[in-house]
C-alpha cells in the first residue's frame, strides 16, 4: 500500500511483488514506480530514465515463545521460533525512443525458519527449514501515447522462480508470505503469465485526475495468494483478474493531496488435491514431512470476493523539510465462495498509516524517516500466522547520499507487533519484534 515511497524506488519494486502484476503495472502508471518499505523520499519515474539499481537486505524476526503454526494436511504442528531472509534485488530501466519505457525486475533471496517440533511422545526439538533463489523476472513496458493523454502497459513474467514446493520450503514461505512479518517477497515463481493495462489522465481544475484498467493472465503457481486468501490447498489454479483504477492529486490548502482507489475482480479458481503442488519430500530431515504423495485432480473451484483498495497522502507544507507526508491505505478482501458457496468468515481487512519525512542535511545528503503501524482483522477459520489478525508498528532511518548519478541509501528499521489467533488458531497469540539494515542503490545513465 501506498505511502512508505523512496527515490530509490527502482530498487524497491521488487517489494511490491506481493501486488499482482496487473496492479503494479496500473500502480507504476498512475503514480509512478512502487516504492518499498524502508526508505522514504520522492517517488520517482521510470519515464523518461535509464535506470539500474540493486541493494541489499538482512531482515529478521523473532517470536520470543514462539507462535502456532496450523498444519496442512500430512503435516504437523510447529511452533515457529524466528525467521531471516537476504534479499538483493535487481532492477533496470531503458527508454526506447521518446515515448516507451522498458523495465524489468527481479530478485535473489535467501531465508530460514527456526521453530520447535514435536516428537510422537510430545518432546519439542528445535529444527530449521530453508528456502533460497531467484524470483521470477518481470518485464514491462510502458508507452505514451496521444501526448501523453493514453498510457499503455504490458507487462510479462518470466518463469525462472521456484514452481514446486517441498516441505521444508513451503513451510518457509508459510512464514515469510505472512502479511503481519511484513518481510519482501519469497523466491517462489507464479508460471508464466502478462498483464495489459490503459491508463487515461486528464487535468480538472487543480487536479490532475486519471483512470484505467488492466487485464492479468496469471501464472499456474499461486502459494503465496492461496495461504494469503487462507485456502485448504495449496495446489492452486490461479484464475485472471481485472483491475481498475481512478486517482486524483491536487492542492488541498497549502498542501497536496493524493488518493488512489482500485478494485481487482477474480475469475474462477481451481483448487487441486495436492498440497505441495508435485508431492516432493524434503531433504532437511528435521522439516515436516508429508505422509503420501497427493494427487492432482480438481477438487473444488474457487471465486475469490473483489479486493478493494484506498490509498490517501497528504503533502504538507513544511519549510524546516522538503518533505512531509501523512499516509494511511486500506484493503478489504471479500469472502470467496467454494463450488458455488459463499463461505462465512473468509473476508479480511488491512490497514495502515503513519508518516514520512525527508530532511537536508547538506547538498546531496538527506535523512529520511517513515513511522507506521498497521493491522489486519484476520480470517476467522485460522491458517497460521498468514490468516492470523495482528497489530505491528515499524521505524524507518536512514541517509540518502547523491553522488553525481548515483543514489546510496543505507537504512534501519525495528519493527513490534503481535499476532492474534481466530477460529481454529483460537489461543495461539504470540508477540513479536524484529528489524532490518540494507542498502538501496541506484544509479541513472
Amino acid at each position: 500500500m501506498s505511502g512508505r515511497a523512496s527515490h530509490a524506488g527502482c530498487v524497491a519494486t521488487e517489494r511490491g511483488r506481493r501486488a499482482v502484476v496487473g496492479r503494479a503495472a496500473l500502480g507504476a502508471a498512475l503514480i509512478g514506480v512502487a516504492a518499498r518499505p524502508g526508505a522514504a523520499g520522492a517517488q520517482d519515474r521510470l519515464l523518461d530514465l535509464r535506470a539500474a539499481g540493486t541493494g541489499v537486505e538482512a531482515e529478521g524476526v523473532s517470536f520470543g515463545a514462539g507462535a502456532w503454526q496450523a498444519p496442512l494436511p500430512g503435516q504437523d504442528s510447529v511452533r515457529i521460533r524466528s525467521a531471516s531472509q537476504l534479499t538483493i534485488p535487481l532492477t533496470a530501466a531503458v527508454p526506447i525512443g521518446r515515448f516507451v519505457t522498458v523495465d524489468a525486475t527481479t530478485l535473489y533471496a535467501t531465508s530460514t525458519v527456526r521453530y520447535d517440533r514435536a516428537d510422537a511422545s510430545g518432546v519439542l526439538h528445535q529444527a530449521h527449514a530453508s528456502m533460497s533463489g531467484l524470483s521470477d523476472v518481470r518485464v514491462r513496458l510502458t508507452a505514451r501515447l496521444f501526448d501523453e493523454r493514453l498510457v499503455v502497459t504490458a507487462g510479462a513474467n518470466a518463469p525462472t522462480g521456484r514452481t514446486s514446493l517441498d516441505s521444508a520450503q513451503l513451510l518457509t514461505a508459510r512464514v515469510l508470505a505472512a502479511p503481519a512479518v511484513g518481510f519482501g517477497a519469497p523466491p517462489i515463481g507464479a508460471g508464466p503469465s502478462g498483464t495489459l493495462g490503459v491508463l487515461t489522465a486528464q487535468r480538472v481544475g487543480m487536479w490532475a485526475v486519471a483512470a484505467g484498467v488492466s487485464y492479468e493472465h496469471r501464472g499456474s503457481y499461486a502459494p503465496v495468494t492461496a495461504l494469503i486468501a487462507g485456502l485448504s490447498s495449496l495446489d492452486f489454479t490461479p484464475g485472471d483478474v481485472m483491475h481498475v483504477s481512478v486517482a486524483g492529486d491536487g492542492l488541498l490548502g497549502r498542501g497536496r493531496l493524493s488518493m488512489t482507489l482500485a478494485t481487482d475482480f477474480f475469475r474462477r479458481d481451481r483448487l487441486r488435491g495436492g498440497v505441495l503442488g508435485v508431492g516432493v519430500s524434503s531433504t532437511e530431515p528435521s522439516a515436516p514431512q508429508p505422509s503420501a504423495v497427493e494427487t492432482v485432480a480438481t477438487v473444488a473451484t474457487v471465486q475469490l470476493g473483489p479486493v478493494v483498495s484506498a490509498d490517501v497522502q497528504y503533502h504538507a507544507p513544511v519549510p524546516a523539510v522538503r518533505d512531509l507526508v501523512f499516509y494511511t491505505g486500506v484493503q478489504y478482501r471479500a469472502p470467496y465462495a467454494r463450488d458455488g458457496v459463499r463461505l462465512t468468515n473468509t473476508n479480511t481487512a488491512y490497514l495502515n498509516g503513519g508518516v514520512r519525512t525527508l530532511v537536508p542535511l547538506a547538498p546531496g545528503r538527506d535523512a529520511f524517516i517513515d513511522g507506521g503501524v498497521r493491522f489486519s482483522s484476520g480470517i476467522a477459520t485460522g491458517g497460521g500466522l498468514t490468516t492470523a489478525r495482528y497489530t505491528a508498528g515499524a521505524v524507518t532511518a536512514g541517509v540518502s547520499q547523491r553522488v553525481r548519478r548515483l543514489v546510496a541509501q543505507p537504512y534501519l528499521r525495528a519493527q513490534v507487533g503481535r499476532v492474534i489467533g481466530r477460529g481454529l488458531d483460537a489461543q495461539h497469540d504470540a508477540s513479536f519484534g524484529g528489524g532490518a539494515a540494507g542498502l538501496a542503490l541506484l544509479t541513472r545513465f
